[in-house]
Formats: C-alpha cells, structure tokens, sequence
C-alpha cells in the first residue's frame, strides 16, 4: 500500500511526474485506489486506476471554489485486494454514517 500527498501545483512546481506516476503504477501492479480530501475526507474509492480521473480531481480540489487544497491518495496493489476492499468498506461506512473512525 502507498500514501501521499497529492498536490499537482507544487508537483508541476518542482519538476514532478504529475499524473504519469499513476499510469507507472498501475503497470506494476497497483490497481485499488482511495482519495481522500486534505481534511481526511474519503472523495472516491475504485478498483481500477483511472490517471485521468484522478487528474480531475486533483485539478477540482486546487480550483479556488472547492476548500480542498491537495488529495491525499492510499493506492492498493493487486495482491492486496481483500485489504483494500476491507479499507474501501469501511471509509465508506464512516462516510454514510457521519462518524468519525
């Protein structure tokens, strides 16, 4: 499992890999994903590793109407499935039901 800060403005600041490094780790294996907003609250969960759509959201959460700054994104290989759709369950079920974990 891998997680970090995503913030694509100062990624493009720094030289970064922006959104290429989600297509070089979906092709080692990493396919389960979980976006979270800077203020710990869960946006998306997916199975299958959509660069682009993970781009959309980091763009939407930079734009100045949203009051997110940065994703922060937990992506699961696909030898851990069974973990992240455990993960993926319960994220939601904090989400559905208001609760703090």
């Amino acid at each position: 499992m891998l997680f970090w800060e995503l913030d694509l403005i100062a990624d493009a600041a720094q030289g970064g890999p922006g959104t290429a490094v989600f297509r070089a780790l979906a092709a080692i294996g990493y396919k389960g994903i979980l976006a979270y907003g800077n203020f710990g609250t869960l946006m998306c969960g997916s199975r299958i590793l959509h660069p682009e759509t993970i781009s959309g959201l980091a763009r939407h959460a930079a734009s100045p109407q949203c009051k997110i700054y940065y994703l922060d994104v937990c992506l699961f290989h696909r030898d851990d499935r069974d973990l992240f759709e455990q993960t993926r369950s319960l994220e939601y079920s904090v989400v559905r039901d208001g609760r703090a974990v």
